[in-house]
């Protein structure tokens, strides 16, 4: 007996209340692993005498199904039935609801007399269970995903038939609500991340947006537009930091996972940035091009050859305002139909950036409206936060539930 049994044993008669039996999973589950038909014999749209051929990823999307002749279907199971995936990521998925035969990357649980399916459902998600067949998939030399051996000798908790069926009750109430609430935020959360493109769109599609002047951005700046050093970044907090693609999110800038450069002292005053100084994120996938902030910070930094840095003309245009265009739809509308598309990557120019008009309103009223999209965004991150908060706890409410359950707590 290995030393994370007698752990599991030694968790299982604490917490196991009167009545319940500690077994090992083994002794009331068969495991049937699943058969790998050649490729040669798939098909992909359902035909006569053929059967669908469930894999992992087809608890998660149902784009690609595959399907094999009836005859080659030598494991099968029905949505009832709990299946465990054997591989990841994540190892030891335990899933459930479609019907088929199955291939090696799934095993087929076959309770026997007194266990319940659905309580064997819950129970292999439970966290102790789950933490060591992960750990057990992991550390095993020479081997990779959960194996059928470790799981008959873990060590399981086994209440009375009638026990298993309330706390299977219990369980699936909670979890339902659980879900709810989790739909519920989640929907919450995606009006609130399309709040900042909502105020960008209120402002520049505006009747009075379309009777201000424009001006190409190449009239309102400094210079024909800067890219940042090229020179290699290290994360031993030695130099100046370095700012990246990554620290710019939703219009401002991030000073997370920070890399740091050493400069000579020429190059180093080149790429300082200053206050006000606009940065630009000029190749990546199509989404992240285009990506703008304004750098207002009374620390030092240096930036990254990925960003374009621009600097306004501080009497005809307000850097927030500038920037606060270029990510509102109609600056992201420019930048689609202007950037460059090489395999897998995709680029604009600060000679291409310079061609933006950009809508040039009196200088006070461009501070007015920066001010009043500076509040708006505030409100909208703290509210983004509370859900993300909220969403966080739910998620981590079926944890709780099944630790209760398997606790004799319920």
């Amino acid at each position: 007996m290995t030393k994370m049994e007698i752990l599991n044993m030694k968790s299982n008669k604490k917490k196991s209340p009167d009545g319940w039996q500690c077994v090992k999973l083994g002794d009331v589950c068969d495991f049937v692993g699943g058969m790998q038909p050649p490729k040669y014999v798939f098909k992909y749209e359902p035909l006569p005498g053929y059967v669908r051929l469930v894999q992992i990823q087809d608890f998660r999307k149902s784009d690609v199904a595959v399907y094999i002749p009836a005859e080659k279907a030598k494991r099968t199971f029905d949505e009832s039935d709990v299946m465990i995936g054997r591989y990841g990521p994540p190892l030891f998925q335990i899933l459930r609801g479609l019907s088929g035969a199955y291939n090696v990357a799934l095993i087929k649980t076959v309770p026997k007399v007194n266990l319940l399916k659905d309580y064997l459902y819950y129970l292999l998600q439970e966290p102790s269970i789950q933490n060591a067949v992960i750990a057990q998939s992991q550390r095993s030399a020479g081997q990779t995903g959960v194996q059928k051996e470790f799981l008959e000798r873990l060590l399981v908790p086994l209440p009375p038939p009638d026990e298993q069926e309330r706390i299977v009750a219990i369980l699936k109430d909670k979890m339902e609500k659980v879900e709810r609430a989790r739909q519920a935020t989640l929907a919450e959360l995606e009006s609130t991340q399309a709040l900042p493109s909502t105020y960008l769109r209120a402002i520049f599609n505006s009747p009075e947006a379309q009777t201000w002047k424009r001006k190409p951005l190449r009239d309102i700046c400094e210079g024909d537009g800067q890219y940042g050093t090229s020179a290699p970044a290290n994360d031993t907090n030695i130099g100046l930091p370095v700012l990246r693609m990554g620290n710019i999110f939703e219009g401002r800038i991030l000073w997370d996972d920070l890399r740091f450069i050493q400069l000579p002292e020429e190059e180093e005053r080149k790429y300082r940035l200053g206050k006000g100084d606009i940065l630009f994120n000029r190749t990546n996938s199509a989404e992240l091009v285009g990506k703008t902030a304004v750098f207002n910070e009374f620390r030092e930094a240096v930036f990254a050859s990925y960003l374009i840095r621009f600097r306004v003309i501080e009497r005809l245009a307000e850097p927030y305002f500038v920037a606060a265009y270029i990510n509102s739809p109609l600056g992201r509308n420019f930048i689609e139909a202007k950037m460059a598309r090489a395999i897998g990557q995709v680029n604009i120019s600060a000679s291409t950036m310079h061609t933006m008009p950009i809508p040039i309103p009196p200088l006070c009223e461009q501070k007015r409206i920066a001010a009043t999209l500076f509040e708006q965004m505030a409100e909208s991150e703290k509210l983004r936060k509370s859900l993300e908060e909220q969403l966080d706890g739910i998620n981590k409410l079926p944890t709780t539930f099944l630790r209760q359950a398997f606790n004799g707590e319920l």
